[in-house]
């Protein structure tokens, strides 16, 4: 994923204009165009927070990799700002490396679905935690156990990939796994989650870095330091 940077100074809340004046509009720009969020940021099915740390941005990659071409027709629907916008830096040559890659790998078909393997994956799932079930209520319960959570930790990976597909038919397989299997909402994990593959391990905004105060990924201030991190690392296999 290409990091998202900007060479204006201003806020996460504001966005720059090139006579250096700005406001509190809420701007991204995928490809050569420039949209204004501010109104429709809090309809985006992945939350307006990502948007939000995108103000001032080219998100172009980042929308890329996150949307269907049903959202690209969608986009082209939505309204461009004419405001005269400080312009984000040119992309770097790894970034037009890492587009050229995308768009090989999706002509070589690395993109087309296999449902056969997909249906197989779902079922194996459901089977292990059905299995588990009823095999808990015949007293075996250990069995149980070990099969239930097998199921789960495969519904997890298997509803990490479905929520990161494309179509009704991924949507609804995640949903299965995430909401019936494993018991969490898939949206709320969506939105953490894409955060996460936008901004990977930026400080202060990929929360799946934020494992403090049992586990410091990073030095922490002395404010919000706890005595027993010295130990970390003989409890971090316990947890």
């Amino acid at each position: 994923m290409t990091v998202l940077t900007s060479s204006v100074s201003c806020t996460q809340t504001e966005t720059c204009f090139q006579d250096g004046k700005s406001d509190s509009q809420l701007r991204v720009k995928i490809e050569n165009n420039w949209y204004n969020l501010t109104q429709w940021q809090h309809q985006h099915p992945g939350g307006a927070k990502i948007l939000q740390h995108s103000n001032g941005l080219d998100v172009t990659d980042a929308f890329t990799s996150l949307h269907s071409k049903n959202a690209w027709t969608r986009l082209s629907k939505m309204h461009k700002t004419i405001a005269k916008l400080n312009d984000t830096p040119a992309p770097t040559k790894a970034t037009l490396a890492f587009r050229r890659l995308r768009k090989q790998l999706e002509e070589d078909g690395w993109w087309k679905h296999d449902r056969k393997w997909e249906l197989f994956y779902q079922l194996s799932v459901f089977m292990l935690t059905s299995f588990g079930t009823y095999i808990s209520f015949a007293g075996h319960s250990i069995v149980a156990i070990l099969l239930i959570g097998l199921g789960m930790q495969q519904a997890g990976w298997i509803g990490h990939d479905n929520t990161h597909g494309r179509g009704s038919l991924q949507a609804w397989f995640a949903a299965f796994q995430s909401g019936v299997i494993n018991g969490f909402s898939r949206k709320w994990w969506s939105e953490k989650h894409n955060i996460h593959h936008v901004y990977t391990n930026h400080i202060g905004i990929d929360a799946d870095i934020e494992n403090d105060p049992l586990i410091h990924l990073f030095f922490p201030s002395i404010d919000k330091d706890v005595y027993f991190r010295r130990f970390q690392h003989y409890y971090f296999y316990i947890i």
